[in-house]
């Protein structure tokens, strides 16, 4: 494959290795997602199912479980708490999260 310059609004990742915001990581994302879809949210479909991985032990210490944040209760909580917190935006925020758990593992086995 090879390399492409940055369309319009690709953002350069910081040269001093400096951490962006999670929020900064999403949004985008969100936007994209919305831009192509008419996403209809169903009303009073209750906890969502997951079954997937737990997010790593370093997003554990700011933030609950896949499967909490999924809850029904969590989910009515984070959306009158910040309106952006809606639950399409927390599937985002989560594969955001277990993106970087497995960044983070794949990181470990270069260094074995």
């Amino acid at each position: 494959m090879s390399e492409q310059a940055p369309v319009d609004g690709d953002k350069e990742w910081p040269t001093d290795g400096e951490v962006v915001d999670h929020i900064d990581l999403v949004m985008p994302l969100r936007r994209a997602l919305d831009h192509h879809y008419e996403l209809v949210r169903k009303e009073n479909v209750g906890d969502t199912p997951y079954d997937g991985y737990n997010i790593g032990k370093e997003d554990r210490a700011q933030s609950h479980s896949p499967s909490e944040r999924l809850s029904a209760g969590i989910l009515a909580e984070a959306e009158d708490n910040d309106s952006r917190r809606d639950p399409a935006t927390e599937i985002i925020s989560l594969a955001v999260q277990l993106g970087a758990e497995q960044g983070r593992r794949l990181e470990a086995q270069d260094e074995i």
